[in-house]
């Protein structure tokens, strides 16, 4: 069973309406029961960091996902979803996110090491280069484009947690992350159409990437 996670914030149409042709038991739910006994879980996300770990603290969901997590069962996040994974975000001001995998979220100008002139946020499709070829090969999507939507990146602590980067004019930030059986998305698969599709139906018949 595959669990999408309710904490009111989320791209939750889509992921369903993208997920409907897999033929999966899929449910939305903030019910801790059944979260814990899901197979797969996805943590959504839009809008800033600070807001998404509230509404996640506040349903006491954190220590739901946490706990989840530590059975040794698979959890994606995507896009803010994503960044909640990581310890900590400096989008106005500084808020506590999972810490499921070691790191930290900052905004894409960090990067911009030449000062140059670039649009914030990162809006439209981008290849992944995968570090990583094991899971590469597994996922299927070498050269394929996938839909972004974002200001802030997130950065592992420890580079062995980054699989795949993707290039935004002058700079280079993370798109896929994982550790053990957490991963996170930066980009929206649900919106980015057949690769996304594929994305998602390649990861659920791997999870032992």
């Amino acid at each position: 069973m595959i669990v999408i996670v309710d904490y009111g914030i989320g791209n939750i149409f889509n992921i369903l309406k993208c997920l409907k042709s897999l033929n999966k038991k899929i449910i939305v739910s903030n019910n801790e029961k059944e979260i814990l006994n899901s197979n797969f879980l996805i943590l959504p996300g839009v809008g800033s960091f600070g807001y998404a770990a509230a509404k996640l603290k506040k349903s006491n969901l954190d220590k739901t996902i946490i706990e989840y997590v530590n059975k040794g069962k698979f959890l994606l996040g995507t896009c803010v979803g994503m960044q909640l994974l990581m310890t900590k975000s400096y989008e106005d001001g500084v808020h506590d996110g999972l810490n499921l995998i070691p790191g930290n979220v900052n905004h894409l100008k960090i990067l911009n090491k030449k000062n140059l002139k670039i649009k914030y946020p990162h809006i439209g499709w981008s290849k992944i280069n995968f570090l990583n070829k094991k899971i590469s090969s597994k996922l299927k999507i070498q050269d394929k484009d996938f839909y972004f939507v974002h200001s802030y990146y997130s950065q592992p602590t420890d580079k062995k947690d980054i699989v795949g980067f993707t290039d935004y004019s002058n700079m280079q930030f993370p798109s896929i992350i994982k550790k053990e059986n957490v991963i996170g998305f930066q980009f929206h698969f649900e919106i980015s159409g057949k690769n996304g599709l594929t994305l998602i139906d390649n990861l659920f018949k791997n999870f032992d990437i």
